[in-house]
């Protein structure tokens, strides 16, 4: 009976090491899937330079004018808050200048 036990707990262990041994396998098999067969930055190099990330990275300016206004004339600095409320002043002045020419219409 001890025998039994022993050669039952032999064939488990020998299950299980199989099993990791096959889930050994399948991630070694998952992990080459997953690399890239070439390397992207050697095979568009010749195109885009080894030091493009560094030069894409850099802060953009903007062109010093528009024709023949200088940019700095064309910049909003209003905060958002400001131009919403200038925009619904507009709006205001708009409805009440059209209230007042349709009032003096009726009255003429």
């Amino acid at each position: 009976m001890a025998q039994d036990r022993c050669l039952v707990l032999a064939r488990e262990q020998s299950k299980i090491e199989e099993m990791l041994d096959e889930q050994k396998r399948m991630m070694q098999k998952r992990t080459n899937q997953d690399k890239p067969k070439y390397n992207y930055k050697e095979k568009f190099q010749h195109l885009v330079g080894l030091e493009a990330a560094e030069q894409a990275a850099r802060k953009t300016e903007t062109n010093k004018s528009y024709g023949f206004v200088p940019s700095e004339n064309k910049k909003d600095l209003r905060s958002i808050e400001q131009t919403l409320a200038d925009i619904r002043e507009k709006k205001r002045m708009k409805m009440e200048n059209e209230n007042s020419q349709s009032q003096s219409l009726k009255t003429d």
